[in-house]
C-alpha cells in the first residue's frame, strides 16, 4: 500500500497546520478547553498558548474539568457543540483533559453526515499534552485507563488539520512506550509536575531539537504531532531546586538521559533544526509531496536523514538530518589518490619506519598543541 508523507514544519509561533491559509479580518477565533481543575481562562491567559497569528478573538469554552472524566469530558462536548457556531475560522485549542474533549467532539462530527458538519476548511484543532494521542500518550500506551477512568480512545480520522504539541517527558502526553524502563517511567512522573502543567508559553519555533511527525489522515486531513525537547530532565529537578549548581545537575542528566531515552521509540518523527527565529507574521510553508513508497520498497536505514526537509517561505530555512558523505573517490581517480611507495632495501625500509613514527608522533603533538 502506497504511503504519502509530508515533512510540513507547522512550528511557527501559531504551530498550526496550514489548513486555513487566509483568514478575514476580525472574524478570527480561538475556542480553547482548559485542563482539569484549571478553571475559567481569561482572554490573556488563553493568548499565552502557542496560536495561529490571524487569531484576534480569544474565547474559553466553559465546562466541568474535574476528574470525573466521563461526565466531564461529555458536558465539555455539549459545551464546543454550543460555541463551534462563533465567528469563522475557528481553531479549537484544548490542553490535558481539553485535548481530551476534543478528540470525543470529533467522533461525534463524524457521526454526523457530511453536509451536517462544519467545512474543514473553516476548522481546525490543537491538543497540548493530550493523554490520548498515538504517539506515547498515556491512554494509547496503557490502555487499560480508557476503561478504569472513563477516557475516550485516540482521535478519529477528520477531513480537519490537527496538531498535537507535546512536551518531552510529559507523563500524560510522552510516556515511556517501553514502560519496562523503570528509570524513564520515574523520569516521566516527575514529567507530570515539571512538564505538564507548562504548555504556555512555549514557542515550538525558537527551539531546536524539534521533531514533527505529519501525515494525511484516511479522511483528507492532516495529522501533525509536534515534540518540544525539555532541556532538564524532570527526574533532577528537585536537585536543582535544593540549590544544587546547574553544573553539576547537568553532568548527572548528561548520564542518565541516553538511558532515559532507551525508553522510548521516535521513529516516524522528522528531526528538524531552526536556523534562525521564525517571524510568526511572515511564516509560510512550501511543502513537498515525499513521493508514494510501495510495499515492495526497501526503506534506507537512515530514512529521515534521506527526505527533503520543509522550505520556509520567509527566508528561515528547517534542516533535516545530517548532510549526505561526501563519495569515495573510486577507480583511476583512487588509483590517482593514492600513489604506490617505491621498493627500497630492507634496511633502508627500518630506518624510514622508526623516521615516519618519529614524524608521525612529532605531528601528533602539534595538533594536539
Amino acid at each position: 500500500m502506497a504511503i504519502k508523507k509530508a515533512a510540513t514544519a507547522v512550528i511557527a509561533t501559531c504551530a498550526v497546520a496550514a489548513g486555513i491559509a487566509a483568514a478575514p479580518a476580525g472574524a478570527n477565533t480561538a475556542l480553547f478547553l482548559g485542563g482539569s481543575g484549571g478553571g475559567i481562562l481569561t482572554p490573556d491567559k488563553i493568548a499565552e498558548y502557542p496560536h495561529p497569528d490571524w487569531v484576534d478573538t480569544f474565547q474559553a469554552v466553559v465546562y466541568p474539568a474535574s476528574t470525573d472524566f466521563e461526565r466531564s469530558i461529555a458536558a465539555g462536548v455539549e459545551a464546543l457543540k454550543a460555541s463551534i457556531n462563533a465567528p469563522k475560522p475557528i481553531v479549537v485549542q484544548g490542553v490535558s483533559q481539553g485535548a481530551l474533549v476534543i478528540s470525543a467532539y470529533k467522533s461525534f462530527l463524524m457521526s454526523l453526515p457530511e453536509d451536517g458538519r462544519p467545512d474543514p476548511a473553516q476548522v481546525s484543532f490543537v491538543m497540548f499534552g493530550d493523554p490520548s494521542n498515538t504517539h506515547n500518550g498515556l491512554a494509547v500506551v496503557l490502555p487499560v485507563l480508557k476503561s478504569l477512568l472513563g477516557l475516550p480512545g485516540p482521535a478519529v480520522d477528520t477531513p480537519y488539520d490537527s496538531v498535537w504539541i507535546i512536551r518531552e517527558y510529559d507523563f500524560f502526553a510522552d510516556f515511556p512506550d517501553r514502560p519496562w524502563n523503570l528509570l524513564a517511567v520515574a523520569n516521566a512522573l516527575a514529567g507530570w509536575i515539571y512538564v505538564h502543567s507548562v504548555y504556555n508559553g512555549v514557542d515550538p519555533a525558537s527551539l531546536p531539537g524539534v521533531l514533527v511527525d505529519t501525515e494525511v489522515n484516511s479522511e483528507g486531513g492532516r495529522d501533525t504531532y509536534v515534540l518540544v525537547p525539555t532541556e532538564n530532565l524532570p527526574l533532577t529537578m528537585p536537585l536543582r531546586q535544593l540549590g544544587i549548581p546547574d553544573r553539576l545537575v547537568d553532568g548527572v542528566d548528561h548520564l542518565l538521559r541516553p538511558l532515559i531515552d532507551f525508553g522510548y521509540d521516535r521513529r516516524g518523527y522528522e528531526p528538524l533544526a531552526v536556523e534562525e527565529t521564525v517571524d510568526g507574521e511572515q511564516f509560510s510553508v512550501a511543502e513537498e509531496e515525499i513521493a508514494a513508497r510501495t510495499e515492495d520498497e526497501e526503506e534506507p536505514t537512515d530514512a529521515h536523514a534521506l527526505r527533503q526537509g520543509p522550505q520556509v517561505k520567509s527566508g528561515n530555512k528547517f534542516v533535516p538530518g545530517a548532510a549526505d558523505p561526501a563519495p569515495e573517490p573510486q577507480g583511476s581517480d583512487a588509483e590517482s589518490a593514492t600513489p604506490e611507495p617505491e621498493a627500497e632495501p630492507a634496511e633502508t625500509d627500518r630506518s624510514t619506519e622508526t623516521d615516519s613514527g618519529e614524524d608521525e608522533s612529532a605531528g601528533s603533538s602539534e595538533q594536539a598543541a
